[in-house]
């Protein structure tokens, strides 16, 4: 994602330099269409072709759930000990 962000930067924003929300959302826009479609992709996965081309079909996300249980984490070390002395 951070390469995502600063390739978006570097070469939509620096360069077009949109003045309102409005010109921001059409350069993006056009931006997003150029990156997925006909930028080459560094990736190694996508081994330098756009991202659409080297997967043109992706499978579904799945749906986020209604309500995230932040210490559902906790659940699963709950009884557990770790010695932290011993290197």
């Amino acid at each position: 994602m951070e390469r995502y962000n600063r390739t978006y930067q570097e070469e939509c924003l620096a360069l077009d330099q949109p003045g309102t929300l409005e010109q921001a959302r059409m350069v993006t826009e056009e931006f997003v269409k150029h990156y997925n479609i006909e930028r080459p992709h560094q990736g190694i996965s996508c081994g330098n072709r756009p991202p659409l081309t080297a997967f043109p079909t992706l499978a579904p996300l799945p749906p986020l759930p209604a309500t995230v249980d932040p210490d559902a984490w906790l659940r699963t070390l709950d009884g557990l000990h770790f010695d932290i002395t011993h290197r």
